[in-house]
C-alpha cells in the first residue's frame, strides 16, 4: 500500500506584553511510505519503508523596534528515511523493529542576525548548522488475555537541537553551538480493552506506561546563566503515564495523567525542561441522530518547584493552575454535507490567570470564544 501525504500550514500569533511582536510559523511537509505484506495461517508480517521532508520558516516582526533574545528567527530544512517491520505470530505475539535516519539544517535569518535595535548587524554573525541523526528501536507486545496486553521497548535516539535552542542568544553569545543529544530509552507497560461493560455497544480502553531515559550531552536551559542553552553531561528522565477512555452511543469520557522526573547527573540538580505533574479528564455526550458531540475538557497542573539551586531560578518556578473548556461540534456522517465539520469552543471558561511552564511570553489568554469550520475532500 502506497501512502503520500502533503501538508501546508501557517500560524500567526500576536504578543503585546512581555514580547511585543507578531510571530509567524510556516510549515511545508511531505511524507511517502509503502507497506509490503506477507500473511499466512500462523503469522503476519508488515514491512513499511518511506521518506519524509519538512521546511519550516519561523518569523517575528517587532512592534516596538526593540528585539529581545528569545524566539529567534530561522529556517529549518529536514529530510528523513525510515523502515519498520511488524511481525505478528498467532495473533498474540508482536515484534516491531525499526530504523530511522534524519538530516537537518538550521539557518539563522532576520533579527537573529541583528543587535537589539533590530537594524545593526551583529559584529559576529551566527551561522547555519547541519547534522545527521540515526534512531533504531525494538518493541514487543504479548496479549495475555482479551483485555490485557503487556509491552516493552528499547530505543536509541539522537535528537538535534531546534532553532530556539541553537540561536536563543544572551549577551556576547550569538550562537550556542550545541551538540545533539543521545539517549537510551526503556519502556514497559500494560494496555487493553474491555467491551460491553454497561451496554452492548460500549468500550473501555486503558494504557499504563513506565519509562526510563539515560541521556548524554543533554541540552539544558541556563535559567539566567550564559549561554541560554548548553550541553551538560549526563542526565536521566523517568516517570509514569496513564490514559483511559470510555465510549458508547450517547456518552464518552477520557482521562490522562503524567508524573515525570528528571535529574542532571553531572550537577545533581533537577532538569529545567521537565513539565510539572498533570492530570486531566473529558466528559461529553453525543446526539447521533444529529451528528453532534459536546463536552467539557478539564486540566489540572501542579506547581513546578523542582528547579536547580544556587542561581537565579525564579523564572523557572511556576504556580499550579487548572482550566476548564466547553465545546460542541457538528460533523455530518452522510449526505451532501459529509466531510463538513463545525466547532464552537469556550476555552478557560473560569478565566484562570496562569502561565504554561517555560513559556517566555506573557500569561495565557483568559476566557476565549472560538468558532471554526472545515471541509475534508476524499478521493
Amino acid at each position: 500500500d502506497l501512502n503520500i501525504n502533503l501538508s501546508y500550514s501557517n500560524l500567526s500569533n500576536k504578543q503585546d506584553t512581555f514580547i511585543r511582536a507578531d510571530f509567524d510559523y510556516t510549515y511545508y511537509e511531505a511524507k511517502a511510505d509503502n507497506t509490503f505484506e506477507w500473511i499466512n495461517d500462523n503469522y503476519e508480517n508488515y514491512l513499511t519503508v518511506g521518506l519524509s521532508g519538512k521546511y519550516h520558516e519561523r518569523r517575528r516582526e517587532e512592534l516596538d523596534g526593540t528585539s529581545v533574545s528569545s524566539h529567534p528567527e530561522g529556517n529549518e530544512t529536514a529530510f528523513g528515511i525510515f523502515a519498520q517491520n511488524e511481525f505478528i505470530y498467532q495473533d498474540r505475539w508482536t515484534l516491531i523493529t525499526g530504523l530511522r535516519g534524519d538530516y537537518r539544517q538550521l539557518e539563522p535569518v532576520g533579527n537573529t542576525l541583528k543587535l537589539s535595535d533590530t537594524v545593526t548587524p551583529r559584529p559576529v554573525l551566527p551561522v547555519a548548522v547541519e547534522d545527521f541523526a540515526i534512531s533504531p528501536k525494538i518493541a514487543g507486545i504479548y496479549e495475555v488475555t482479551e483485555w490485557l496486553n503487556v509491552f516493552a521497548s528499547y530505543a536509541y535516539t539522537e535528537r538535534m537541537p531546534g532553532i530556539d535552542e541553537e540561536y536563543d542568544w544572551n549577551s556576547s553569545f550569538v550562537q550556542n553551538n550545541l551538540k545533539k543529544e543521545t539517549a537510551n530509552s526503556f519502556e514497559v507497560g500494560v494496555s487493553g480493552e474491555i467491551a460491553e461493560i454497561l451496554s452492548a455497544d460500549d468500550l473501555f480502553s486503558y494504557k499504563i506506561t513506565g519509562f526510563y531515559n539515560a541521556i548524554d550531552d543533554i541540552v539544558v536551559r541556563g535559567g539566567g546563566a550564559l549561554p541560554d542553552y548548553f550541553n551538560q553531561g549526563k542526565a536521566e528522565i523517568y516517570g509514569a503515564e496513564f490514559e483511559a477512555a470510555y465510549d458508547s452511543t450517547y456518552f464518552f469520557a477520557s482521562a490522562y495523567g503524567s508524573l515525570i522526573r528528571g535529574d542532571n547527573l553531572t550537577t545533581g540538580d533537577p532538569l529545567t525542561s521537565i513539565a510539572p505533574d498533570e492530570v486531566g479528564f473529558t466528559i461529553g455526550g453525543k446526539l447521533p441522530d444529529w451528528d453532534v458531540r459536546f463536552g467539557v475538557d478539564n486540566r489540572f497542573v501542579a506547581a513546578q518547584t523542582r528547579v536547580p539551586t544556587g542561581t537565579d531560578t525564579s523564572e523557572l518556578r511556576y504556580q499550579a493552575f487548572n482550566t476548564h473548556d466547553v465545546w460542541a461540534s457538528w460533523r455530518p456522517q452522510e449526505g451532501m454535507l459529509e466531510g463538513f465539520d463545525a466547532t464552537i469552543r469556550v476555552d478557560n471558561i473560569g478565566d484562570a490567570f496562569y502561565q504554561e511552564y517555560l513559556a517566555t511570553a506573557a500569561r495565557e489568554k483568559g476566557r476565549t470564544f472560538t468558532a471554526s469550520a472545515g471541509y475534508t475532500l476524499k478521493f
